[in-house]
């Protein structure tokens, strides 16, 4: 798909509610929001361990509208020499995203949003657990 139609596919793209529900628990979990115009639009990153690879397939096929390529593997090498296998994939940019973004990344590192009482749902709680089930320790740097 060119970039022209790209533009226009993503102009019908809206996050449902349960879509939002997802994703608010899916970001207290390990995935991530990014941006690459100062906070004008957000993606979301879905990276897990090889042993995940189920979920994360899961986790593209409702987004799937959101998503351009199927998700891939990844190998990565530490300093140590031991590989590493995760799965991973990240939806398009989109303006849809950005409440999420500015909340869970407002002044810097994701941390826990002060409307998260509003925010999370039953759904949205289950989605958390099944990801990652729990806040990091002081020591991890996806919360402050």
């Amino acid at each position: 798909m060119h970039s022209r139609g790209i533009e226009q596919y993503k102009r019908g793209l809206q996050l449902s509610g349960a879509h939002q529900e997802i994703l608010v628990g899916l970001l207290l979990g390990d995935a991530c929001l990014e941006t690459q115009n100062g906070g004008r639009t957000f993606r979301l990153k879905v990276e897990q361990s090889a042993r995940h690879e189920p979920y994360v397939r899961h986790i593209h096929e409702l987004f799937s509208e959101w998503v351009l390529t199927p998700p891939r593997r990844r190998v990565t090498r530490a300093s140590n020499g031991t590989l590493t296998i995760n799965w991973a994939f990240q939806t398009v940019s989109h303006e849809a995203f950005q409440p999420y973004g500015l909340q869970f990344y407002a002044g810097g590192p994701k941390k826990v949003p002060e409307l998260i009482s509003d925010w999370l749902t039953p759904r949205g709680f289950a989605y958390w657990f099944m990801d990652d089930g729990s806040m990091k320790s002081r020591e991890s740097k996806e919360f402050s």
